[in-house]
């Protein structure tokens, strides 16, 4: 994969090197054409000089030059002679002294090859009646170069000098490309081993240098933190999830056996006392293995959210006065103390009222269940929450709050963070009433309403728990 990249990035270069090539030949070639159509080309020493012949008329000793070719001349700051089939001058104008009046074969090549007068060029051309004639241009900045050249020998040489061109272009272009190919593809490399490493579920941080894919480095190690995070508590679902199944199946298994046992003596009983004994046993288990399927299926659909909520418009200072009475009337807890405060005579919110009284039933029930008889609850239901004791922004959206404080055991705090989990039971108490899911199910049912439950405890202080709804 790594070659495979570097030679795609190789290829590109010399794709880009052949491009640019013959792009510049032919912006050359164009530039050559537009600057050749240019007026200040056309009107050149030599178009000047063999335009001239237009100007100039008669023959030997009638030669006579127009006055426009006189104004072109002095325009041009330059000077015309013409000579005979002898080289004899027949006709001047602005002629420099320093050239002569008759001019031999050799002398004509000489003085059209070298300069006679530093600053001035001459040009040679013929006139209509087949006269020859000198046009000196008085102009320093002016050169002239006389070369002969074979056209095929030119293209060959030119297609040779194309070629090496091509051939260096090409071989730089591959020096230069293996050695940024290098440079780029390395992190390229790093980070396709990286990828192969996440795919193992080998979340490693990769080291990060200051390059052009720093920012890519910064994303693949925040998608290994994130993937290792998600990993981790995916093994903790399925530790709990064991866990879950493990518990319920010795949950099960106890009335089970139960049932089972007394099943089996139903037989041999002898007297009817004894036959209303093990069927009230067997009657209890049966109602704790309906109670507790019961609960598992209930905390499942609220845990995935599959559990319609028959939502209505709530007072919660009545309704939760209601939740009081019914736990005082009950039997195991009518010597119980149990205070209930409220702060407003309306509070209103949304809720489902059979779901939201099973949870906070749960709540003031082990708050007695799980501490001695001398113990003291209260309920008190606010608007707001005691923002001294929950500083949070996120709670901001709450509109009521139902505290149930006791002054209990308190819970230690290596066990708070377990307290809302399934099957779970503290060290504070030896109580096993109940499936063990009750607690779980509370804080699910108020979670599904849009609201937190919040737990602070002290130990030897007591718990207090916080209903928060929106």
């Amino acid at each position: 994969m790594r070659w495979k990249i570097a030679s795609r990035f190789l290829l590109s270069t010399i794709i880009i090197v052949i491009i640019v090539l013959v792009v510049n030949t032919i912006i050359g070639i164009s530039l050559i054409w537009y600057q050749a159509t240019q007026e200040q080309f056309k009107n050149t020493p030599e178009q000047f000089t063999r335009q001239l012949a237009n100007e100039i008329s008669g023959s030997n000793e009638t030669i006579s030059l127009s006055p426009a070719g006189k104004k072109r001349l002095d325009e041009r700051n330059a000077w015309l002679q013409v000579l005979d089939d002898n080289g004899n001058e027949i006709y001047r104008y602005r002629v420099a002294k320093e050239f002569p009046k008759h001019y031999s074969p050799n002398a004509l090549i000489n003085n059209y090859k070298n300069r006679i007068v530093a600053d001035t060029t001459l040009y040679i051309s013929e006139t209509k009646k087949g006269q020859s004639y000198f046009v000196g241009i008085k102009n320093s900045n002016v050169q002239r170069s006389v070369f002969t050249f074979d056209i095929q020998t030119a293209a060959l040489i030119i297609g040779r000098y194309l070629l090496m061109f091509l051939f260096v272009d090409i071989l730089i272009a591959l020096l230069i490309g293996v050695f940024f190919g290098q440079k780029l593809t390395k992190p390229l490399h790093q980070l396709i081993e990286g990828i192969s490493t996440l795919r193992k579920r080998n979340f490693t941080q990769m080291p990060v240098k200051s390059s052009v894919y720093k920012e890519v480095f910064d994303n693949m190690n925040e998608l290994s933190n994130t993937l290792d995070m998600y990993e981790k508590a995916q093994q903790q679902h399925e530790k709990m999830r064991d866990e879950w199944i493990s518990n319920i199946s010795h949950d099960l298994k106890t009335p089970l056996a139960s049932i089972q046992g007394y099943a089996e003596l139903l037989e041999y009983a002898n007297t009817p006392e004894e036959v209303a004994e093990y069927s009230q046993i067997i009657t209890q288990k049966s109602h704790y293995m309906k109670e507790l399927l019961d609960d598992l299926n209930l905390t499942m659909k609220l845990r995935n959210n599959a559990l319609p909520l028959q939502l209505k418009e709530t007072n919660l200072v009545p309704f939760s006065r209601e939740i009081v009475i019914d736990v005082l009337n009950d039997e195991a807890f009518v010597a119980r103390s149990l205070d209930y405060q409220v702060a407003d005579d309306v509070i209103m919110t949304t809720i489902d009222q059979k779901l939201m009284k099973r949870a906070l039933l749960n709540f003031i029930d082990n708050a007695f269940i799980h501490n001695d008889k001398a113990v003291n609850v209260t309920v008190s239901v606010s608007k707001s929450y005691p923002q001294e004791i929950l500083d949070d922004e996120k709670l901001s959206t709450m509109r009521a709050c139902i505290m149930i404080q006791d002054t209990g055991k308190g819970i230690p705090e290596d066990e708070l963070n377990n307290i809302f989990e399934r099957y779970y039971r503290g060290t504070n108490t030896t109580n096993t009433r109940g499936t063990g899911l009750g607690t779980a199910i509370a804080r699910d049912i108020v979670e599904a309403h849009g609201g937190r439950v919040v737990l602070r405890s002290e130990r030897g202080k007591g718990t207090t728990i916080f209903v928060l709804l929106p």
